[in-house]
């Protein structure tokens, strides 16, 4: 069994309300509670744009529109911190985060782009050490948001 939700180590400009579809059934995107879930049961998770539309990779400028917000800046400058110290692509440090998770991830990556792909195709060999897991997993309250 997997989840498949949209899941990247930004924060979607979307309102909580909004996370359900129509019918009320599992939710489209990954919520707190989802998390949780996915960590306690250790249920695969199939994230389907992983890379934020590109927003780490182009430092925030694309993607901005589905993704600029407090939380996402926040975790952009420390996943440009970490791919500064390592040698790392920022695209690369935030796929690895996923990858890093307590749980199976094996994120869905979309790219006609071989130069993208061979960023996305490193991922899994940046090893990240706990302590930079938990600082790109900032939460609002770590950035003064409510």
């Amino acid at each position: 069994m997997a989840g498949q939700p949209e899941w990247s180590l930004a924060c979607k400009n979307i309102p909580e309300s909004e996370l359900a579809d129509d019918s009320g059934l599992a939710p489209r995107f990954m919520t707190a509670d989802d998390l949780s879930t996915y960590r306690q049961e250790k249920i695969t998770v199939i994230p389907y744009a992983p890379t934020a539309r590109g927003y780490f990779a182009s430092r925030g400028e694309r993607g901005c529109e589905a993704y600029d917000n407090a939380l996402s800046r926040a975790r952009l400058k420390r996943c440009l911190e970490i791919a500064a110290t390592s040698g790392a692509a920022p695209g690369q440090v935030a796929l690895a985060w996923l990858l890093h998770q307590e749980f199976p991830v094996f994120p869905i990556i979309g790219t006609l782009d071989p130069a993208h792909l061979q960023v996305a195709l490193a991922a899994p060999d940046l090893a990240l050490t706990p302590e930079q897991v938990r600082s790109l997993t900032c939460s609002e309250q770590d950035v003064g948001e409510s």
